[in-house]
């Protein structure tokens, strides 16, 4: 670890069972990225992982951020940890994991992420379906899933028009009879089971109307968008060609005819039709008897959009960044993977990967600091940059009378003065923030704080509250004066002992403006400006006065009446990272 030593020198006082610290402090460079980062799956519960990672130097703590689908959760592990367990995982859904690093002073660095597969078999491939000569009879073909699971596969599941069969884990094909197919369209899906069960169906829907065209497709060409490729099925009927042309308003192209043969071909919009608007492919398959099978149509963008790039919308939330797009990804078949990284001039550097299919993407837990955060595709070739923006994270936020309501719940914590707690809903995204006011009267702030998963009306969480009968004992005798504590909250019982407490300073009143920081392993609390309160090690004050674990919760709240939450409180502030 790398020590830079503090401008002022540091003066520490034992109150209370904790250290006082008053002046500067000291500053570190932040740990670097976990390393080595594996996951290893339960052989008797395929339900279980276990995620570890090689220790870094310098890391107080670790973040351990699981994604699955939509939903994000991180969880805080010690820094002499280098272990974690996710237990009673959903067999059907996919996780990424990642691990982060962080100091005392909440600096720190984010690993590769890892995939967790499901526990249960992924969607078969290659699933065709072909139709017999005389039409009568669909044959469904497949291969295993890319992802079989935790377990052998023992049986696929198979669907045609209404009627379900299983068969062996070993099939990989199974035929259907139906009078008068050629009649009728024919629809089928397979799905893959073990042990844990079976998660997604493949489907694979075969037109088999004489007249009708089977799966057709128009895909642009990234780089020329007056070119597409046409690909479809050959109908049951013998044919003489098949025909394309494009149009849009009154202006239409001539027929290119293409040979019967034929399942894809690469049609060259015509330069005569003008790229300002939306154009039309249609396309007809023309019998040997001298009819036309069903005209299919596809609409395209306009063509002076040239390549269709997915639009970005990048946004933050205290120390959180998101990106929205209007195309899923995966969909946009030049780039099919989607990143954002979010990279700083001191050397920080953070990157995630969007779900294939999905649309949005999130960091969360970003240190403060102004940002450079590029979205873009990758293929196998490289790189292209969508967008690109300065995002500046862990500045000031107001927090409102209105914005408390939106944000806050009732929690039934009684303090001394026997009034409500009130806390955010929602999680700020961060256990580092930092919280400003100025009360009118005596105040208490909860930070670090959560709901009880027991009951929601209880949380656990550090308090500090002004008192103006603050007691302290000083040569063997208590001393009652106007004065703070930081108290700890579990399930709503606040322990026996303060972990910390000191008399208010000269000039300190009960309408003071408060500022309280609590990062890494350290509060900070301030009164116009002056320190009334430092504990610069909050685990060993626990230890001494407490005892189990301290709280790790990324909400905060105030003392108030239960109806007006911040009645109380002006010029609310906070923020969030180190």
């Amino acid at each position: 670890m790398n020590w830079k030593k503090a401008a002022k020198p540091l003066i520490g006082v034992g109150v209370g069972g904790a250290v006082l610290v008053w002046g500067a402090g000291v500053a570190l460079a932040g740990p670097g990225a976990p390393t080595a980062l594996t996951i290893t799956r339960n052989p008797e519960d395929g339900a279980s992982v276990t995620v570890s990672w090689a220790p870094v130097e310098g890391a107080t703590r670790y973040n351990v951020k699981v994604v699955d689908d939509a939903a994000e959760k991180v969880s805080v592990v010690s820094g002499d940890t280098t272990s974690f367990a996710i237990s009673n995982i959903d067999g059907c859904k996919r996780l990424k994991v990642s691990v982060s690093s962080r100091d005392d002073s909440g600096k720190g660095a984010s690993s590769k992420t890892e995939w967790i597969d499901t526990a249960a078999p992924g969607l078969v491939t290659n699933l065709k379906a072909t139709r017999s000569a005389d039409g009568n009879q669909v044959t469904m073909t497949w291969d295993p899933p890319a992802n079989t699971g935790a377990a052998e596969i023992y049986e696929y599941q198979t669907y045609g028009n209404n009627y379900l069969q299983r068969v062996p884990g070993t099939a990989r094909s199974i035929t259907y009879s139906v009078a008068h197919l050629q009649n009728k369209d024919f629809s089928g899906s397979v799905t893959a089971l073990n042990h844990y069960g079976s998660c997604k169906w493949a489907p694979v829907e075969n037109k088999v109307s004489g007249k009708t065209l089977q799966s057709f497709k128009v895909t642009r060409d990234p780089g020329d968008p007056r070119k597409v490729l046409l690909s479809w099925g050959k109908p049951g009927k013998a044919l003489s060609r098949y025909s394309v042309r494009a149009y849009f308003d009154k202006a239409t192209s001539a027929w290119t005819y293409i040979p019967a043969e034929a399942t894809s071909f690469t049609y060259t919009i015509p330069a005569e039709l003008p790229a300002e608007k939306a154009v039309e492919i249609t396309f007809v398959p023309n019998f040997a008897d001298g009819t036309n099978g069903t005209w299919e149509t596809w609409k395209l963008p306009s063509l002076d959009e040239g390549t269709i790039k997915p639009k970005v919308v990048v946004e933050h939330q205290w120390s959180r960044l998101f990106t929205r797009l209007d195309i899923a990804a995966g969909d946009y078949a030049a780039y099919p993977s989607v990143f954002m990284r979010a990279v700083t001039a001191e050397g920080y550097r953070n990157e995630e990967w969007m779900v294939p299919g999905s649309k949005t993407l999130a960091m969360h837990d970003l240190p403060k600091g102004v940002y450079t955060v590029t979205v873009g595709g990758a293929n196998e070739l490289g790189e292209e940059e969508w967008s690109r923006q300065t995002v500046a994270i862990g500045g000031d936020e107001v927090f409102t009378m209105g914005a408390f309501n939106a944000y806050a719940d009732e929690v039934k914590w009684k303090d001394g003065s026997s009034t409500y707690v009130e806390m955010t809903t929602q999680p700020v995204g961060s256990q580092d923030l930092t919280v400003g006011f100025t009360p009118t009267a005596d105040f208490a702030v909860a930070l670090r704080a959560n709901p009880t998963p027991s009951y929601a009306d209880r949380f656990n969480g550090l308090v500090l509250r002004s008192e103006a009968n603050h007691v302290e004992t000083v040569n063997g005798q208590q001393i009652a004066a106007r004065g703070f504590s930081l108290v700890k909250v579990f399930e709503n019982n606040e322990c026996g002992k303060q972990l910390a407490g000191a008399f208010a300073p000269a000039g300190v009143t009960a309408t003071s403006r408060i500022v309280v920081s609590v990062v890494g392993n350290t509060l900070t609390a301030t009164a116009d400006g002056k320190v009334v309160l430092a504990v610069s090690d909050l685990a060993a004050a626990n230890r001494a006065n407490c005892g189990g674990s301290m709280p790790t919760g990324d909400r905060f709240g105030f003392r108030s009446n239960w109806d007006q939450p911040i009645d109380d409180y002006t010029n609310v502030t906070f923020r969030t990272g180190a």
